[in-house]
């Protein structure tokens, strides 16, 4: 079955190319690597660069993290709380570390108390209290107190964060991450 990503890859370069008729090739019986699309003029193979450890992540994330906010008894203001996935989005595999999403707000919730008990708004403030927070969330995550708003005390979850250098250079940027893809095993279907 042609995925969503492939369909619209398909209609994309179809129309890019203006060649109507490819025709899906991967369903079909051979052996060996084989495009996804072909017609008598051209062969296309797609592939989405998302990185499966942060698929991994984001369904995690809807699967645990039903509601934005979570009231925490016990805490004195709503915090806003965002994961970093660097790792993952920089990742070809499944294996790059993530936070646990299944535990994250009965992680996070007393030590937010407890940065709350050291008197400060900002998780980055609390230097006992950080390194701690940052083996949950990863180092570039993030915890600090939200303006008052309709909200009881607990915690906000902003979602997640990541961070990469770009050097405005395409033949580095694009084309170096698209090359160590395919020099990598992931890229073994193309043929």
């Amino acid at each position: 079955m042609t995925s969503r990503v492939e369909q619209n890859a398909r209609l994309t370069v179809a129309a890019v190319l203006g060649d109507t008729e490819l025709g899906r090739v991967c369903e079909q019986e051979a052996v060996g690597p084989r495009p996804d699309f072909q017609s008598d003029r051209h062969v296309v193979e797609v592939k989405e660069l998302t990185s499966p450890a942060l698929r991994q992540f984001s369904d995690a994330q809807r699967n645990y993290l039903d509601a934005l906010h979570y009231p925490v008894e016990g805490l004195r203001h709503v915090w806003g709380v965002w994961a970093d996935v660097s790792e993952a989005v920089a990742s070809f595999n499944g294996k790059a570390p993530t936070p646990r999403v299944d535990s994250l707000i009965e992680s996070l919730a007393p030590l937010l108390k407890e940065v709350e008990a050291h008197g400060f708004t900002d998780t980055f403030a609390d230097h006992e209290v950080w390194p701690r927070i940052a083996r949950i969330l990863h180092f570039g995550g993030h915890c600090s107190v939200m303006p008052s708003g309709p909200y009881t005390p607990g915690i906000w979850f902003l979602g997640h964060g990541y961070g990469h250098s770009r050097t405005t250079r395409l033949d580095y940027d694009v084309v170096g991450f698209l090359q160590a893809w395919l020099d990598s095993q992931y890229a073994t279907n193309a043929p």
